[in-house]
């Protein structure tokens, strides 16, 4: 955010992605810097993104008054966290008006590698871990494909 003292005006060819389409203004020298500036460092005129009334874009007054320009910016590298921006009219002493953007903020999401498993080991003495694997001897002498010593390797085969 800043006073770049820049004109970047009206888009033009292959800039859609540091400006939107409501540019303001003609393009001067220092506009030009401004939009190289925004495309090596993959940021986005802010400014350009919102549809405003002309006199509700201008951020500078020249002193005798009959100029009027939009020179202030803001730049981000997260376009889509901005719902707004407006140009204040603050009753201050300046020749310059105070721009404000609209900043989302949302919760971050939690990653599957943040969570953990909070019940821990139930098999904690030495009784408990016999009584589960003789349950799991039983369970699986149970099942088709141990009967008969058969493998799983020679039951494929058949099928």
């Amino acid at each position: 955010m800043g006073d770049f003292n820049a004109k970047v005006g009206a888009p033009k060819e292959n800039e859609d992605l540091v400006m939107k389409q409501y540019g303001h203004g003609t393009r001067n020298n220092r506009g030009q810097k401004l939009i190289n500036f925004a495309l090596e460092h993959k940021l986005t005129i802010i400014n350009t993104c919102f549809k405003k009334k002309p006199n509700q874009k201008w951020t500078w007054r020249s002193p005798n008054g009959l100029h009027k320009n939009e020179i202030d910016y803001i730049l981000t590298n997260q376009p889509r966290s901005f719902t707004n921006l407006e140009v204040l009219n603050l009753n201050y002493p300046s020749d310059h008006r105070t721009i404000r953007g609209t900043v989302k903020l949302s919760k971050h999401k939690l990653s599957r590698a943040r969570f953990t498993n909070k019940q821990g080991c139930r098999l904690k003495c030495e009784e408990d871990i016999a009584k589960y694997k003789d349950n799991l001897k039983l369970k699986l002498s149970e099942t088709p494909y141990h009967q008969g010593k058969e493998t799983v390797h020679t039951r494929y085969q058949k099928n």
